[in-house]
Formats: structure tokens, C-alpha cells, sequence
């Protein structure tokens, strides 16, 4: 007995170091850490009193009050680590809320576990399960029949895995599912070897097992915030619209990340992480609502409220949101955070996980900053996001049915006093949602390559048009094409670009090519080698938006641009007094550096006349036409010319 006990005493050092390494570390961060390190705990201490109850009996003594409340009090234990099992695999699952609509099923279940603690509880008085004789404990026939309850839950468990598989990994499952034969096992060995204490060794070695892979920290923990990552954020989101689990999401984006974190770089951003993740779990445990915190990178928390305390869900958003108001201080400096703060109610608001994750990628993006807690239900446009989902098969679709449209906006000129050139801008028109802005699929076209293929699309339009009878009699100078960022990084984008020029006869200084800003900032010795290409051919080269951005003038007057567009907040606060002087100043100096200026999104007579007056070149914008298809443009260009 003395030697068998060494499997206890193993099982008892296994379970602390299991229990210590969960709660000082933290790693409990959901509803199924808690119930694993419950039974981790539980099954601790039944294997300490099963020792305490064999140390009793090596010594001899008679106390019989003793050994009742020791054995009594391992048997209780013993026998709720079986269903707190059953308990941890519905957590894994995340079907409680299941429970919660049909709670007669969760009593029902629980009828077994209170029958063998009744029992358990009246063997003092009853020896049911077991008697001291000799200062040793003898069990009764009953005494097995406990097995049978502990082998309803481990099949139960078993069942649970299996209806639910969809919702855990398959390591998981095989994990879960290796404690089936373990404890069978260990049941043979103590049925053939009474002597022997190898039950709650196998346990603990299962828990160790479960410590390792489904509990492992390093696989769903971020090490910054302490708080669970996006890997387990998407397992568990999935897992909740698979089992159709109604809850509350509070979603929080860091709308200037990107800008806090070049000015203070990386270890202290880390640092202004951890203070928000502190402040997030601080307003959680203020208002007990129990929930799971999720870091997902990028500036970006989310937290899930069940079903239990959804409930809570506003009280807590709008603690948090009142939270990430105050200033923090990181190495001396006053941080202010920019949070957008969202409650959705997950599945009413979003149905679908897709959605939720595109929602939930640039919400913030979408709407105006107010400082209040938005809300999904009113953010979340069914058509705007089921669109942006299905934008890739778009996107494919209209390159099968021909649906991308090249429009015209017309170029005015001040000093000539007619129209001499145009803007080319694409448009997409689906046959299910109709007008599709491109703002909306040109991101998507730009990360899935597509925009190469959209590119070449307004390229051939364009050149064809110009290699057309109705551009010609038009008299107009150009045509300006946009190129996207993408575009610009590409390397073999000039000799795709003149290979299409020669192909359709036309003359290279018929097309002049707009870039951003943005694009100007990247790849600067890719976009330098294409234009000096193009130009040397005679393609000429605008600037487009300028003013959007952070200008630096040094980038500008270092590529070799004829034109400048300036932007149309230029136009939007032209009648503010300093922005004027500005202005001025602005156009004086871009006319110093021999680049014509073109204004965009003029609306009204006044405008006209403000930047007439500035000694701006062209005008351009919905005074004299918005963006129009060919025909309707080459009509306006010769109406245009008959009324001057």
C-alpha cells in the first residue's frame, strides 16, 4: 500500500503544478479555463484525501468519525470531476445557451450527480458504500455501482463530442476523447488490483494533457495584453454562429494605432496595450459581466458577453467608452486614444461570421466620430456589407459580363475658355445591386490583383477612344487615366502601357496618367523607372488629391510631373481667411515649379471665379458636367463648342 500510494502523491504534485501554473499565469480567460481549472482543483483534492485516507489506515486507527468525514469528502470530490468534465466539454463547445432555453434538460442531467451525493453523503449512517472494520475501510457491494454514474457522465461526454464535433479541432477532440480509454483502464486495474490508487493519476495525467494543448497559452494568449487572441477569437466566433449561441460583441477599434505607434515605438506601445487591456478587464470584473476578452492585433479588442449577463452588455460598453476617453501617460507623454467603441447583438444584428468580420475590420472607418457607443444594428447596412462579402465574385462576374463602364468628366480650361481634355473614371453597374461605387471595389480589386485586369480594361476604352473619329473631331488634348497604388508598384506597367498605345496607333501624348499621393510614397524606384519610360515616349503625368495627405514638397518637386489636382477640400474652405493665404501661396509656388493646376469639385459660379482669380489652369467638377458615358460626353462636348 505504502509503495501504490506514490501514484496519488505524483497525481497530487501534477494537479499543483497545473493548478499554480493556471492561476498565478492567468491562463483562465474564458468560461472553459474556469471549469478546467475547477477541475483541476477538484481533482486535487480528491487525490489529497484519497492519500489522508490511506495514511489512516497504514497507522491503524479506529476513529470512525475521522475516517467518514476523510473518505466521505474524497468520494464527493472524486465523483464531481466526472460531471464538472462534461461541463468543461459544453464550455468548449459553447452551447450553455442551450441549457439556458431548455433548463429541464440541465436538471435532468444533474439527477445522477445529486443521487450519488445523496448516497455518498447518508454512509455515515447507512455504510452504503462503505464500513470501517479493524480501523480499516471495507467497501459494501454498492460501492461499485458508483462507477455506473461516473460511466453515464463519460459517455455523455463522449455523446457531447460528437454531436458537437463541428465546433472543436480535431486535436482537441482526440484529446478529449483519450480519457475515454485512460479511465476505463484504470477502472480494470482497480477492479483486479483494489490496492492499487491509479484513478486519479490517470486523471491528472488527462488534465496534463489538456494543460498542454487545448489550454496552451502560447496558442490562445496574446503574451502583450494577456488576453485571449485572434485565433481564439475566430475559433470562438465561428463556434457561436455554428451553434446559433445569442450574445453581445463589444467591439473596440484604435482608430490612430498606426500614428501612436510611430510615435512611440514598439515596446511602448506595448506598454499602451497593456493599459488599455487592463482597463477593459477592470470594467469587466466592475461590472461582473463575466466576459471573454479578445485582443485581435492592430488596435483592435473585442469582448463577448453571454447570454447570461448580456444584460450587462451597455452598462460595460459605455463604461468602457467613458474609460478610453482619459488621456495615459507612456514615458511622459499625454496619450490620447481615439477608440470607436460598437455593440452588436450577435446573431440579430450580423447573421453570418463573414459579415462580422468585415464589419467589425473598418467600421470605424465608415462612420462620424460622436464619442457615444454605436450601435450594430444601426451601423450595419445589409446591403453596403452582404455587398462588400460578395465583392470579389463582383468583381469576377463583371469582367464576364462586360459590366465595368468607362465615363467621361469634362476638363475646363481658363485661358483657351472650352473644354480641352477629360478625366476618365470607371464605374461598375451590377445587375443585382446596382451602382456600385468605386471607392467600394477598388480596395477589393487592389488586394486581390484584380486591379491589373481593371486597369487594362479603361486603358483599351480609352485608347480606342482616342483612336476614334469622335475624339478627333472633339479637338480635346488629352485624356487622363488614374493609376492605383498597385498599379504603380508594378514593374512592367510603362511597357504594358505603350504596348496598348502602339497596338491602337495613337499618340502617346494623348494620354496623361494620375497618380496619388500615396502611390508617389511607395516604390519610389519602380514608379521614377516607369514614368521616366512613359515620358521619354511622351506620356505626361498629373498628380491627383493633392493636399489629402502629408504633401512633402521635396517627393513632389522630385518627380516629373506637367500637372497638379488639387483636392477638393482646397475648394470646401477656400473662403476661410488663413486657408486662402494658403492656398495662394500654395499655387504661386506650384506655378514657380512650371506645373499647370487643375481644381477639382467646383460646384457653382463663385468657385469658378475664386480660382480663375488664383491663376489656376483648368477647372473640373459638377458645374459643368459630372462623370458622363462616351456618348453622352462626346454630345456635351459638341453642344459646348456650338454655344461658345
Amino acid at each position: 500500500m505504502e509503495n501504490l500510494v506514490h501514484f496519488d502523491i505524483a497525481a497530487v504534485i501534477m494537479l499543483l503544478v497545473m493548478l499554480m501554473t493556471n492561476i498565478f499565469s492567468k491562463r483562465a480567460k474564458n468560461t472553459a479555463g474556469h471549469i478546467y481549472v475547477l477541475l483541476v482543483g477538484v481533482t486535487m483534492v480528491a487525490a489529497l484525501f484519497n492519500v489522508f485516507t490511506v495514511a489512516l489506515e497504514n497507522i491503524g486507527t479506529d476513529n470512525v468519525v475521522l475516517h467518514n468525514i476523510v473518505r466521505t469528502i474524497y468520494l464527493l470530490f472524486h465523483n464531481t470531476a466526472t460531471p464538472l468534465f462534461v461541463m468543461y466539454i459544453i464550455s468548449l463547445t459553447r452551447t450553455w445557451h442551450k441549457f439556458k432555453t431548455n433548463p429541464h434538460i440541465g436538471i435532468i442531467l444533474m439527477i445522477p450527480y445529486f443521487v450519488v451525493v445523496g448516497i455518498i453523503v447518508s454512509n455515515p449512517f447507512t455504510n452504503i458504500v462503505f464500513t470501517l472494520e479493524n480501523g480499516a475501510l471495507v467497501k459494501t457491494t454498492f460501492a461499485d455501482s458508483l462507477y455506473f454514474f461516473a460511466t453515464f457522465y463519460v459517455l455523455l461526454g463522449f455523446v457531447y463530442i460528437i454531436m458537437y464535433r463541428r465546433t472543436l479541432r480535431i486535436g482537441a477532440i482526440l484529446v478529449l476523447c483519450s480519457s475515454i480509454p485512460l479511465g476505463i483502464v484504470a477502472v480494470f486495474v482497480k477492479h483486479f488490483f483494489p490496492r492499487s490508487l491509479v484513478e486519479i493519476f490517470s486523471n491528472a495525467v488527462v488534465l496534463m494533457i489538456i494543460s498542454m494543448t487545448i489550454q496552451n497559452p502560447e496558442k490562445n494568449v496574446d503574451t502583450i495584453t494577456n488576453l485571449r487572441k485572434y485565433r481564439a477569437y475566430v475559433t470562438d466566433i465561428k463556434t457561436d454562429f455554428t451553434n446559433n449561441n445569442h450574445h453581445k460583441l463589444i467591439l473596440i477599434n484604435i482608430a490612430n494605432y498606426d500614428s501612436l505607434r510611430s510615435l512611440l515605438g514598439y515596446d511602448y506601445t506595448n506598454e499602451l496595450l497593456k493599459n488599455i487591456a487592463n482597463k477593459l478587464s477592470d470594467c469587466n470584473k466592475t461590472n461582473n459581466a463575466r466576459s471573454e476578452l479578445y485582443y485581435l492585433d492592430r488596435g483592435k479588442f473585442r469582448i463577448v458577453v453571454n447570454g447570461y449577463n448580456a444584460s450587462k452588455a451597455e452598462k460595460l460598453a459605455a463604461d468602457i467608452n467613458e474609460a478610453l476617453k482619459h488621456m495615459i501617460e507612456i514615458n511622459r507623454i499625454e496619450v490620447t486614444i481615439d477608440a470607436f467603441v460598437c455593440l452588436a447583438k450577435l446573431p440579430e444584428d450580423i447573421g453570418d461570421y463573414k459579415s462580422l468580420m468585415a464589419f467589425g475590420n473598418d467600421f470605424h472607418e465608415r462612420v462620424e466620430k460622436t464619442g457615444e457607443v454605436y450601435l450594430a444594428s444601426e451601423l450595419f447596412k445589409q446591403r453596403d456589407f452582404h455587398l462588400m462579402n460578395d465583392m470579389e465574385n463582383i468583381i469576377e462576374k463583371a469582367f464576364k459580363n462586360r459590366s465595368f463602364t468607362v465615363y467621361y468628366q469634362p476638363i475646363y480650361s481658363i485661358e483657351k475658355k472650352r473644354f480641352v481634355s477629360a478625366e476618365a473614371l470607371l464605374r461598375l453597374i451590377d445587375d443585382e445591386y446596382g451602382f456600385i461605387p468605386p471607392n467600394l471595389f477598388i480596395p477589393v480589386a487592389e488586394k486581390t490583383g484584380a486591379i491589373h485586369r481593371i486597369g487594362d480594361i479603361v486603358l483599351e476604352n480609352v485608347c480606342q477612344f482616342i483612336a476614334g473619329e469622335d475624339f478627333k473631331r472633339l479637338g480635346l488634348d488629352y485624356i487622363e487615366i488614374n493609376l492605383s497604388v498597385v498599379q504603380c508598384m508594378q514593374r512592367g506597367l510603362a511597357d504594358n502601357i505603350l504596348s496598348t498605345i502602339k497596338r491602337y496607333g495613337i499618340s502617346p501624348d494623348k494620354i496623361n496618367l494620375e497618380i496619388t499621393e500615396t502611390a508617389a510614397n511607395y516604390s519610389q524606384n519602380i514608379l521614377i523607372e516607369n514614368m521616366t519610360k512613359l515620358i521619354n515616349a511622351g506620356v505626361s503625368f498629373s498628380l491627383d488629391d493633392f493636399g489629402t495627405g502629408y504633401s512633402n514638397m521635396a517627393r513632389l518637386a522630385s518627380l516629373p510631373l506637367k500637372i497638379v489636382k488639387l483636392d477638393k477640400t482646397f475648394v470646401d474652405n477656400s473662403n476661410k481667411p488663413k486657408l486662402h493665404i494658403f492656398l495662394k501661396g500654395t499655387i504661386k509656388m506650384l506655378k514657380d515649379m512650371d506645373m499647370e493646376i487643375v481644381v477639382e469639385g467646383i460646384e457653382t459660379e463663385q468657385m469658378v471665379n475664386t480660382f480663375s482669380n488664383l491663376n489656376c489652369d483648368f477647372i473640373q467638377g459638377y458645374y459643368y458636367s459630372k462623370p458622363i458615358p462616351e456618348p453622352d460626353f462626346v454630345k456635351f462636348i459638341e453642344n459646348a463648342r456650338t454655344s461658345a
